[in-house]
């Protein structure tokens, strides 16, 4: 993972896909993830990519929807997911 601060400000979190899609969010205002790179397996609760996929395509699609109410709703799938 990199640590460097200024990375991660720009590229989001790449220790932690919800992160990065809420880095995006932020920044660029965009429902998406990126990279897709960052739905990393293991400790993030996912078994698949497309599976991290899916469930932040599928928040992202909510009508509107604030950074602040996707970042709880990604909060609830890893609940959902532990």
């Amino acid at each position: 993972c990199d640590s460097e601060p200024a990375t991660s400000r720009e590229f989001g979190h790449f220790c932690n896909p919800f992160e990065t899609v809420y880095h995006y969010f932020r920044s660029l205002h965009k429902c998406d993830i990126w990279p897709w790179g960052t739905c990393k397996l293991g400790n993030n609760k996912f078994k698949t990519k497309k599976e991290c996929e899916k469930i932040v395509l599928s928040i992202c699609k909510r009508p509107a929807q604030t950074e602040s109410k996707v970042r709880i709703s990604i909060k609830d799938y890893i609940r959902m997911k532990t």
